[in-house]
Parts: C-alpha cells; structure tokens; sequence
C-alpha cells in the first residue's frame, strides 16, 4: 500500500473509495444475511431493477423466470447476486463524465467480456463462477486508480503502448515505476475486499508464477483477458490461437469446447451490453468471422495456392516496406537526437531528459547527480593538429565515456569540446568517484592522429541534488558549471563536486 499511497501523495490527491453500498453488499453477503442483502439492493430502485432484468438475462438464467430479489438470492445465490450488483455499482461508480481521453465504455465492455468468459471458463473446469467473475471484472482495475491519480501520464502511457507497440506493462513501468496489477492489488488490500482477489489481480498477466494454490483459476483469468482481447484488440489471430494451446495444455479443454467458449462470451457479451447502459457496440462471435472470410475467399474464387503465393509476396514486400520505414524512423530519429559527430544525444534531448529525471527523482525519493566535463586547452589541439584531429579526439571521447558508464546513465555532447552525463540514482560521492575514474584514464590515454601522438586532460564540475529539496534545471546545470569553473580556476586536469 505504501507504493499506492505515495502516488496519491505526491498530488495531494485521495485515493478512490469504494462506494458505500458496495461495502454493505460485500459485508451482507460475508454475514450470509439472504434479508440483508435483498433489502440494500431494494434501497436503489434502478438499480433493483436492472438486477432482476440482468438476473433473467440468458448468461445468468437458469430457465426460470426471476420475479423478485429474494427468488434471484434462492437461484443465483447471494454472492453471484452480490456480483451482479457490485457490477452495476463499479461500472456507474467509476465511470466519468466528460470529454477525457481515456474510454469508460470501453474499458468496462472489455472488463465485462472478460468476466463471462472468466465464469464460462470456470463453469466448465468445475471451478467457482463468482469468484472469477468477480476476479476478472476488478483484474484491471488498477488502470482506473492510475488514471484517477494522473490522468495525463497514463494517457501518455496508452499513447507509448499504441505507437511503439509494446505491452500495457511495460508502457506503465516505463512511466510510473509500477505497473496497474501492483496498483490493483493494492487498492483491494485497501478496500478491505477478500484477499484472494489480491493474488488474482497481481498475476493475472503471469499466471505462470502465480501461487500453485491459485494457479489454475489464475490461468483462466488470463485466458479470459486473452478472449475479451481477441474482440477489442488487434492481432485477434495470434490471440485466438495462443486461448486454443493454453486451455489445452493447462486446463484440458479440447479445441472444439475452448472455441465455442468463444464464440458463447461474445453472444453472452451483446446481450448484457445494453443492460449496462453501455454504448452500443457490435461484438460478433469469431468463428462467423472466420467463416465469413472464407466464404469471401470462395466467392472471389482464386486458386488457393495462387492465393497463398501471393499473400506470402506481399507479406514478404510489406516486411520490406516495415523494415525501410522502421530503418528510416531510427536515422530519422537519431538526426533530431543526437548530435552528428559523436553520436552520442545533443542538448537539446539532454535538456528533456533533465528535466524528466529531476521529476522522477522527486517522484520516488531517488538521488540524481550530473557531471560536466571539458577537455582543457581544446583549441590548442585544433591548432597544432588540425581541425580533423580535433574532431577525431571528440569522437574518441565519446567512446571512452560509452565504455566507462552503465547503460541508463545518460551521455550527451553539450557543445564545442564540453560533454556532460546525467547520473539516475547516483548521489555525490558516487558521482564524483566516477568523474575521477574518467579523468584518470583520459589522462593516460594515447589520441592519435595521422602521424602525432599525444595525450590530454579534462576538467570535471560534479553536482547532486537532494530529492528532498525542491531544485530546477537552471540551478542543477548552473551549480555543475561551477563547479567546472572552479576545477578550470584552480589549475585544470581535476574534479570539483557540489551537493546542492
């Protein structure tokens, strides 16, 4: 909780509640109270309502027509109508209003497809229906808390997943550090709501690693997410096929009973759609979308290997066309980010990453430090040698600091002979140990040049901040330069390190 908590922390902003009559329902049903429950649902009359007329609905009927709460609690049970209810309560609850960017509705079609292939899935492997579809309902709940806590950043992290195609996880971590099972899992610790869900949320995008006592219920909520993607996502191929193997290999579903799994959620999924007051959205079983592409094949009527040829050609020229276009994206790229002789980034992306970096230091209490080198007497090279020699030491430079950092420092050429590196979770002493070890091997390097050889000596000014005192990037740069001064002032060929 104290990830989560600091989150909200760092806005002054609250936490998500969980909305009142949800706590009575969860309370009522842990109490076993038939009476209880009925009569808290009867408080809302819409929402008695909508109950009953979902309870009569295909997916949760048992054939027998449900006239009041109290025969709905007799058939369905009170916590699979506690789950009915909550349903209704969560999607209205914590659904907003507005022109935002992020899409409820789709969120909550998603998350309600996953919750009847979840039950669907369970029902056939002899397992708890309510628990799972509960499970499966709240699973990605976590993306509701983060966007709640900084909807900006987690528009930033959908966009990332969209453009450069990488999973929902990876985006968050990149942007927040955590990622939306963490963040689920906590809010459920914090809601007070059975523990069991915690496990479901934490693993359900890995149920490989998830407790052996859960495992296979874990399983099916992953294989439900993957069923309500295949409608709402692309690459529904892929998908498909990945639902098919795995129910078979680990829950022992036949092919045939995992793909009329399928094709029941989205039957299942249209029909309570409209219920939920969701906007309307047509979700079409997949084996009529597979036979309709065939009967399209059968009536353009071309040879079949013909066919196959041709797609393989085009494939073939499409993964040419990508791959040109990916190659051009990165020179394209490179050209605005880094800087051309060294190719290590220029100022200007290092100026973003700065201010990136101080941010997220302050965010997770981390310390960062930078260090601005010059290499002394610049000039003097260019002159005796030549300005092709000059730029061959810059490049050389360049190397050396490659070599000698980890991959998430961050290298930049700052301008003329001045580099600079930013240092995440590196606070001073750390830094200035680094600095030293640069200047000490620069010193004895040999540059070489047609036919000179020669040495030279660099300067170094080392500045930290502390992430509990607020500092901008005018006065992180300012204290680095400096302290470069000072190490230029005092003789040269030496390092100068300031703690802001």
């Amino acid at each position: 909780m104290k990830v989560l908590k600091e989150l909200a922390r760092q806005k002054e902003l609250d936490l998500p509640s969980f909305p009142p009559l949800a706590i009575k329902l969860v309370e009522a049903v842990k109490e076993g109270s038939f009476e209880k429950l009925a009569k808290l649902i009867q408080l809302d009359p819409a929402l008695s309502s909508k109950v009953l007329k979902l309870a009569n609905s295909p997916f949760f009927s048992h054939g027998k027509k449900v006239e009041d709460l109290k025969s709905a609690i007799a058939i369905l049970g009170t916590e699979m109508l506690q789950n009915i209810a909550l349903s209704f309560i969560l999607i209205k609850h914590f659904t907003q209003k507005g022109k935002g960017k992020f899409d409820f509705a789709h969120f909550w079609r998603r998350s309600l497809t996953a919750a009847i292939a979840a039950s669907l899935l369970a029902e056939e492997c002899g397992l708890s229906r309510e628990r799972l579809y509960l499970g499966a309902l709240l699973m990605d709940f976590g993306i509701l808390v983060m966007y709640h806590l900084y909807p900006d950043d987690y528009i930033q992290v959908l966009e990332s997943k969209k453009i450069e195609e990488i999973s929902i996880l990876e985006a968050e971590k990149r942007v927040f550090g955590i990622t939306h099972p963490e963040v689920g899992k906590e809010i459920i610790a914090i809601w007070k709501l059975p523990s069991y869900l915690e496990s479901f949320i934490l693993y359900h995008h890995n149920p490989d690693v998830a407790p052996d006592i859960l495992k296979k219920e874990i399983e099916i909520l992953y294989l439900a997410d993957r069923t309500s993607s295949i409608y709402f996502t692309n690459r529904t191929a892929d998908k498909y096929s990945i639902v098919l193997e795995r129910a078979n290999k680990i829950l022992g579903l036949s092919f045939q009973t995992t793909e009329s799994l399928i094709d029941k959620t989205a039957n299942k999924a249209q029909e309570i759609f409209a219920i939920f007051d969701l906007v309307s959205y047509e979700i079409i079983p997949y084996s009529l979308i597979l036979a309709e592409a065939n009967k399209e094949l059968k009536r353009i009527n071309i040879n079949y290997a013909l066919l196959l040829q041709q797609l393989k050609e085009e494939k073939e020229r499409a993964e040419r066309l990508a791959k040109k276009l990916k190659e051009s994206n990165i020179r394209l790229r490179e050209i605005a980010l880094k800087d051309a002789l060294t190719t290590l980034y220029n100022r200007h992306y290092f100026q973003k990453r700065l201010e990136e970096e101080i941010e997220r230091s302050f965010r997770y209490n981390q310390p960062l430090s930078i260090a601005i080198l010059d290499i002394d007497f610049f000039k003097n090279i260019n002159d005796k040698y030549g300005h092709l020699c000059g730029d061959k030491v810059l490049k050389t430079l360049a190397e050396i600091l490659r070599e000698e950092t980890r991959k998430s420092d961050i290298l930049a050429r700052y301008g003329g002979e001045e580099f600079v590196i930013l240092l995440p979770s590196t606070n001073l002493q750390g830094a200035k140990t680094l600095a030293e070890r640069l200047r000490q091997k620069i010193e004895k390097y040999e540059f070489s040049c047609e036919k000179y050889k020669f040495s030279i000596t660099v300067s170094f000014g080392v500045a930290s901040l502390d992430p509990k005192k607020k500092t901008t990037v005018i006065d992180f740069l300012s204290a680095a330069d400096k302290a470069l001064y000072i190490s230029k002032r005092q003789g040269r060929n030496r390092t100068t390190a300031v703690q802001l």
